[in-house]
């Protein structure tokens, strides 16, 4: 009996000894896998050391330095996910507010950053600023799948606060970047806006504290700039505060009345008259539908000269210029610029006359070595320019100019006649029916042939003879024969213009 107790005693011990001994044996199994695994990430040898990490945290799971050695590896191979995925296992294995378990968060976080959101998601009457913000993130992006006042979903780095007041949903998904650039924890929020629309004048207008009044939009922010309400122009300023009155927008002028609409047409302020264009500026420099002018400050002229030289009566309104006074302007003008002669030639002469009789004075002017020429190759360099007018200045060039220049009273004509080698020529001009200048004659009398047929017997002359002296003939009595009178000219300068070519016009006359 007592052997058999001494027996029992025995084996107690020995399993109480073994006990022990297997305890000490677990209670550094863990930092010897530890130690071999460190040792193995001295030597380079990685894949080794990621074995013995994972050993250690099976053999101590509630132990953070094995899960971060082996966060650093997966980061160090550019494996982000499997060392999240490493770090969430250890925040499971480790939670509470321990040392280890902060080390664990604080790595999680470095290496995953989470964004935090100042509002959560849900529905509003009231617009939500949303705050945005990451504890390690160097970065925060956001992408806005649905938005009432935005289609880009395209992700965007948030500088500021986000602003979600228009009635409708916005659902956003924001995320950080980590110092590596890889992204965190994605946090997705929900916004459904309903604003009060009274509270905000949606579409509507109100007056503000300061007596102006103000138009919002239909997310209920004040409109500024050009707003068309109701078929009218209103204009706001940067406060949203609606402009009455005159406004200098961009080099233009504006008038906007008591009641904010933009004045268009015909305005008058303090007894002037303004008038505005379609697009409301004041229109200025210019005729208004072709009757009344506005000056360079918008003002109506009365009772006076325009810039472009109309007259305009009492009321503003243009006074219309007959034909005949278009004509003498227009005269004198060229005349004055000289843009209608050789510019060698600095001076010249003119007349005035009416040739057809129809009350609008017709000109011609004259420059140049206006003289007979001695041989029929010498070169005349003298220019005759007749100008006439129908709806605007029309002109017609005579060559081989003499100085004489007659006016054929019965047939209402111009004639320009010279002689040149013993022969007499002419060039006719005229006006007809339609107030349409033309040559009608260009022509010549050899007079010594004339005379040669005229001695000859009739009877002895050939047929081509008889038919050359009739035309000699008929040139003769129709142009050189019949009553002229030559047309006085005066020279072309200040005084002269002044005398002839204002107004009405005066003619310069004819002598015999």
């Amino acid at each position: 009996m007592k052997k058999q107790q001494i027996a029992g005693v025995a084996l107690a011990a020995v399993l109480v000894l073994g006990g022990a001994a297997f305890a000490g044996y677990q209670s550094t199994r863990y930092p010897r896998t530890l130690k071999a695994a460190n040792q193995a990430v001295q030597a380079g040898q990685e894949a080794e050391a990621v074995a013995l990490y994972e050993k250690a945290v099976n053999v101590s799971p509630g132990k953070a330095e094995a899960y971060l050695a082996l966060a650093d590896i997966y980061e160090k191979h550019a494996q982000h996910a499997d060392a999240v995925s490493v770090l969430k296992k250890a925040a499971e294995a480790i939670p509470g507010k321990s040392g280890e378990a902060a080390k664990i968060r604080e790595k999680l976080e470095e290496l995953n950053p989470t964004v935090t959101a100042s509002q959560e998601s849900g529905t509003y009457q009231d617009p939500v600023e949303l705050k945005l913000e990451s504890k390690s993130g160097k970065e925060i992006r956001y992408e806005l799948s649905e938005a009432p006042d935005s289609t880009d979903s395209a992700p965007q780095s948030y500088t500021e606060p986000l602003t979600f007041r228009r009635n409708g949903t916005y659902r956003i998904k924001c995320y950080a970047m980590n110092q590596s650039g890889e992204a965190g924890e994605p946090t997705e929020l929900n916004f459904t806006i309903q604003l009060d629309p009274e509270k905000y004048h949606m579409n509507s207008w109100y007056q503000g504290k300061d007596g102006g009044w103000y138009y919002n939009n239909d997310a209920g922010e004040p409109v500024i700039g050009w707003r068309l309400i109701d078929n009218n122009w209103y204009y706001f300023a940067d406060n949203g505060r609606m402009k009455t009155g005159w406004m200098q927008l961009d080099g233009k002028y504006y008038y906007l009345d008591d009641n904010g609409v933009i004045a268009n047409g015909w305005r008058q302020f303090d007894g002037r008259y303004y008038y505005f264009l379609s697009d409301g500026s004041m229109a200025a420099n210019q005729w208004v539908d072709g009757a009344y002018y506005v000056g360079a400050d918008g003002v109506m002229l009365v009772s006076t000269t325009t810039p472009d030289g109309n007259q305009v009566d009492a009321s503003g309104k243009k006074i219309e210029k007959s034909r005949n006074e278009k004509a003498v302007e227009a005269y004198r003008q060229i005349l004055r610029d000289g843009s209608w002669k050789n510019p060698k030639y600095s001076e010249g002469v003119f007349g005035v006359i009416d040739i057809n009789g129809d009350g609008v004075l017709e000109a011609f002017a004259l420059a140049g070595n206006h003289y007979e020429m001695e041989t029929p190759t010498e070169k005349n360099e003298s220019t005759l320019k007749i100008f006439y007018y129908t709806d605007k200045l029309q002109a017609e060039e005579m060559e081989n100019v003499a100085e004489a220049v007659f006016y054929i009273p019965s047939r209402k004509q111009l004639m320009i006649p010279f002689e040149s080698g013993g022969r007499d020529w002419s060039e006719v001009f005229e006006l007809n029916g339609n107030q349409q200048g033309h040559l009608i004659e260009d022509s010549y009398i050899d007079n010594g042939k004339l005379r040669e047929l005229e001695g000859k017997n009739p009877d002895t002359l050939s047929e081509g003879e008889r038919k050359q002296l009739q035309e000699y003939r008929r040139r003769d009595q129709q142009y050189y024969r019949v009553p002229r009178h030559n047309l006085n000219t005066v020279e072309i300068n200040p005084e002269n213009l002044d005398r002839y070519l204002q107004g009405n016009g005066k003619e310069t006359g004819y002598f015999d």
